[in-house]
């Protein structure tokens, strides 16, 4: 009559259902403290018990619903007193009345045709290399040369055409966000490591000396920017073990992150405001407000994170019905 009746309700889920030839048992998958079994029941009296632990793991977890089911197929014999599956490589005849698990030996001549060696050696180029991306290049204040991350380490060169670029400095740190101190004295930059986060480091933009630790707070830094005077540096922060677990392809980051400021020659870091989806920390005319960027648009607000004021909203409409032009 159509009705549905529901039969198991294991927390290792149900999958991969198999009737015996007279109907009177059904044989199923499920998982058991993180291996998968058959279990076995009789549909007249309700009992369920195991019929063979483990086999192997089914496919539960896949984002898609599998194209081959979520077990390997297996079948009762035709007089019902086993089930024959495959599991470990090899194939298995059960007993349905012991449980009792023997090898069905299993070979096959095949002849199958190889394609061709598609493999190929070649030589890793040696010496100089190309990057064909940088990061964050920035200009200095004078126009006269530029600052980039590239592969990591932070290099500076001429602005002239055909100008060759040089390392910032020379440790195996990962280096990012490069900027220039107002002067284009200093230049500003953070690191990062996957084992211990990353600080806050400034170095001679003549490459003379060596760089100097800022912070004291090993995190995740981001989004450097100097105050109009060039007394302190503005900086986005996250938490550093957050940042080891999550990353987001939409918002870039899936931390939070809190505007913080610190002396320009290093010392503590003061927060300034949570973030809140705000990046991209800069000044403008207004040497007394910090301009941001959010989901809604650009704002300001004072130095100590007060008195947000919306400097430009953008809109968007999410359902714009358009003329239909039918050719």
């Amino acid at each position: 009559n159509g009705a549905v009746n529901q039969l198991t309700r294991s927390e290792g889920g149900g999958v991969r259902p198999a009737l015996s030839p007279d109907g009177n048992l059904l044989v199923y998958g499920t998982r058991e403290e993180a291996q998968t079994g058959l279990r076995i029941r009789n549909l007249s009296s309700g009992a369920d018990r195991w019929l063979t632990y483990p086999v192997q793991r089914d496919a539960q977890e896949n984002y898609r619903p599998p194209s081959r089911d979520l077990l390997p197929g297996y079948s009762f014999t035709p007089d019902g007193a086993a089930v024959v599956f495959n599991a470990d490589g090899k194939i298995w005849r059960v007993s349905i009345e012991s449980g009792e698990k023997t090898e069905i030996p299993f070979t096959a001549n095949v002849e199958l045709d190889v394609g061709p060696d598609l493999t190929a050696s070649y030589r890793v180029p040696q010496g100089d290399l190309t990057a064909t991306l940088i990061q964050d290049p920035q200009l200095s204040p004078d126009g006269e040369r530029i600052a980039a991350s590239v592969l990591t380490k932070i290099y500076v060169m001429d602005a002239s055409e055909g100008a060759q670029p040089a390392r910032l400095t020379s440790g195996d740190a990962w280096e990012f966000k490069p900027v220039w101190s107002p002067d284009g004295r200093w230049l500003s930059y953070v690191t990062w490591s996957m084992n211990e986060g990353g600080h806050v480091w400034r170095m001679r933009s003549n490459r003379r000396g060596s760089p100097q630790q800022l912070t004291d707070i090993a995190a995740f830094y981001t989004d450097l920017v100097y105050s109009p005077d060039g007394e302190t540096l503005l900086a986005m922060r996250g938490n550093e073990y957050m940042r080891h677990q999550t990353f987001s392809e939409f918002t870039g980051l899936g931390i939070p992150l809190e505007l913080v400021s610190l002396p320009a020659s290093g010392g503590a870091q003061t927060v300034i405001r949570p973030a809140l989806g705000a990046r991209s920390p800069h000044f403008g005319a207004a040497e007394n407000r910090v301009f941001m960027v959010d989901e809604t648009g650009l704002f300001s607000t004072q130095l100590d994170g007060s008195d947000r004021r919306e400097e430009l909203v953008a809109v968007s409409y999410t359902h714009l019905t358009l003329p239909t032009m039918i050719i």
